[in-house]
């Protein structure tokens, strides 16, 4: 990650985002664009607020579901899905590759990052903070870097792998598995 103050990067809370906490050498971006870019759309796509530092992205997410076994206040699979997004974002945004892309995570690595207050502080927190750097290293191969914080706080750390396929070379490859959609062909009863 850049090396500068990492604070720049998080929303502490909803009026800091408006109220340029994080400074004015970023820009939002919008999410409709991205979500076509990567091929993923709401409800899978929950980031919000995406703002864009040079080569670094951040979004806040707020959890969708209550840990029931787990420590933190957000469970580790969901935490992890909203990171590989945000890093999947990264890496289009600075490869600058044309088109719509599946990027599909192949190694994850994940590591929880205990707070040094320990967790009592934050397990009732609903709102996150992710920020994400990517990188294309290969013609079809990136790599993404990102850490998922709650009050500024890190949580969770994951370097993440990907296989990029273009929409059309998925689709042609996937053809086979395709389901019909509900209003094609005749009613089955």
């Amino acid at each position: 990650f850049p090396s500068h103050d990492i604070s720049r990067f998080l929303y502490k809370n909803q009026s800091d985002i408006s109220g340029g906490y994080i400074g004015t050498d970023s820009i939002f971006l919008n999410e409709d664009d991205l979500q076509k870019k990567i091929l993923i759309q709401k409800p899978y796509f929950r980031l919000e607020n995406i703002r864009r530092f040079s080569d670094t992205l951040a979004a806040t997410v707020s959890r969708e579901q209550i840990p029931v076994f787990e420590a933190t206040p957000i469970t580790a699979t969901e935490a992890a899905r909203h990171m590989a997004i945000l890093g999947c974002c990264a890496i289009m945004l600075n490869s600058k590759l044309d088109g719509a892309y599946y990027c599909l995570a192949t190694k994850a690595e994940i590591q929880f990052l205990e707070p040094p207050s320990g967790l009592e502080s934050i397990a009732n927190d609903t709102n996150f903070q992710i920020i994400a750097n990517g990188e294309l290293y290969d013609r079809h191969k990136a790599k993404s870097s990102t850490k998922f914080f709650v009050r500024g706080i890190p949580l969770f750390h994951a370097d993440i792998h990907y296989t990029l396929v273009q929409k059309k070379i998925f689709e042609r490859l996937n053809k086979a598995f395709h389901l019909p959609s509900i209003t094609e062909g005749p009613s089955p009863v």
